[in-house]
């Protein structure tokens, strides 16, 4: 157990506090995936987590199953438990909506 005189690691929300890292927000990445893939852009759900895959991509090197979607090879760019906008929403949006 941690205490005063013997700290635990600082964890994400602190590094964010602290500026250490940016904010981050699955639905603002979602967006951006969606938009910068257009029709290249493929969604599979399952299982609870929401995975963004790229159409007619190669897998990348150890990526898991699936390797294809309707015989046409995909790879897999990220993988999400939420797409839901977080706390540190950053508010993306598309280059022709700012």
């Amino acid at each position: 157990m941690w205490d005063d005189y013997e700290p635990g690691p600082i964890d994400s929300d602190d590094a964010f506090a602290m500026g250490l890292r940016p904010a981050r927000c699955n639905g603002c990445e979602f967006a951006r995936l969606k938009h910068e893939l257009g029709d290249k852009f493929l969604h599979l759900q399952g299982k609870g987590w929401h995975d963004v895959y790229e159409l007619g991509a190669d897998p990348v090197p150890g990526q898991s199953e699936p390797l294809e979607y309707k015989g046409r090879p995909i790879r897999s760019l990220a993988s999400f438990l939420s797409i839901k906008h977080s706390d540190e929403c950053y508010h993306w949006r598309p280059p022709n909506e700012r």
